[in-house]
C-alpha cells in the first residue's frame, strides 16, 4: 500500500473492511493483510486484531461494576423493579437491561 496513514486510520480503515467482508462476502483478503502489515510497521509489531477502541470512544459507564451483581440479588429476592433502582440510584431502565443480560 503506497499509503501514508496513521495508527487509527489504519485501524479504522481494517474495521470496515472486515465488516464489508462479513456483509458482502468479499474477497478482500488480500487487503486486510496489506493493512494489517502497515500497521504492524507503523506501531513496531502490534497486531492490529488485538487493537479494540484504543481512543475509548463511546459512551462512558456511569455505574459501579458491582452494580450489576446488587441488581441481580435483589431480584432473586423478589423486589420489585422500582425500588432495585431507588437502591441502586439508578433508572429502572438500566435495572431492565440488566437483567435482560443475565438472563
Amino acid at each position: 500500500m503506497g499509503l501514508e496513514m496513521n495508527r487509527q486510520d489504519l485501524l479504522e480503515l481494517y474495521q470496515l473492511a472486515s465488516m464489508y467482508g462479513k456483509c458482502y462476502e468479499g474477497e478482500i483478503h488480500g487487503l486486510l493483510e496489506d493493512i494489517s502489515e502497515k500497521y504492524r510497521t507503523v506501531t513496531g509489531g502490534e497486531d492490529i486484531r488485538g487493537a479494540r477502541n484504543p481512543r475509548k470512544a463511546g459512551r462512558k459507564r456511569i455505574y459501579m461494576e458491582n452494580t450489576d451483581g446488587m441488581i441481580l440479588d435483589m431480584r432473586r429476592k423478589g423486589m420489585p423493579l422500582r425500588r432495585i433502582g431507588d437502591m441502586a440510584q439508578c433508572s429502572t431502565g438500566h435495572v431492565q437491561d440488566v437483567l435482560k443480560r443475565h438472563r
